[in-house]
């Protein structure tokens, strides 16, 4: 599948890209160039309607990656995670690509609640960043009902080198930290997923045991669920 990753320079895209890249024929669409090479790379704004036009009529499939910045800044989360939003849904519709992979956030959440028992919980952002990707995921729902579009929205929970998240397993098992792999599984699993239809926002946690994120939803929906794990000094990933 030739994949369009637009904003695949920020920093989960620097984990995710390579294992996307070494699956799928991965064009990286952003303003700065990746510090790693993963597939190719295109140099371009979000707001460069026709030039990234002209790449997503290429593809088979698109994921928006762009983030933002940290710590979020008003203008910027909103440019980027709003006026962003839109205008890829926009261009990948006329581009005739009507299932796209949003990245969203755990952050939508209030995540000083200590659990996530699954995505119907209140949108409840403590911080600028985590209310401009709920609206983000706002515009997404509208696309679907406007044009009838499909979006896979994945509310990533802290995707880390595998070194960083066996770390926090070892102070605190499970967490919800994900490893980039299977942050990168979940994205595979939601570009193969285009008999989907509507919005749906999913989960992604590298908490297998479910008792602080319950991915059960990813599940049902994606036929994902986190591979790596962690049990005292035996590894299994």
């Amino acid at each position: 599948m030739r994949v369009v990753v637009v904003g695949g320079s920020g920093r989960v895209g620097t984990g995710v890209l390579p294992y996307l890249a070494s699956w799928h024929e991965v064009v990286n669409f952003d303003i700065r160039p990746p510090s790693v090479p993963a597939g190719r790379y295109v140099r371009g704004s979000l707001f460069d309607t026709e030039l990234l036009g002209r790449v997503l009529t290429q593809a088979d499939g698109v994921i928006f990656m762009a983030l933002g910045v940290w710590p979020p800044e008003v203008d910027a989360s909103y440019e980027i995670n709003v006026r962003g939003v839109h205008y890829v849904l926009e261009a990948a519709r006329q581009a005739g690509l009507m299932h796209v992979v949003h990245s969203s956030t755990a952050s939508v959440h209030d995540e000083s609640k200590g659990s996530f028992p699954d995505e119907e919980m209140p949108l409840e952002p403590l911080h600028v960043y985590g209310l401009t990707k709920g609206l983000g995921e706002t515009v997404c729902r509208w696309f679907c009902r406007m044009y009838g579009m499909s979006v896979l929205a994945l509310r990533l929970f802290a995707p880390q080198p595998y070194e960083n998240w066996l770390a926090q397993c070892r102070t605190r098992m499970p967490n919800g930290w994900t490893t980039f792999l299977d942050t990168a599984r979940a994205y595979d699993a939601a570009l193969r997923a285009t008999s989907h239809s509507g919005f749906d926002a999913v989960f992604i946690s590298g908490d297998w045991t479910g008792t602080y994120v319950n991915c059960a939803k990813a599940k049902r929906v994606l036929g994902w669920e986190p591979l790596d794990r962690y049990e005292g000094e035996k590894q299994n990933s």
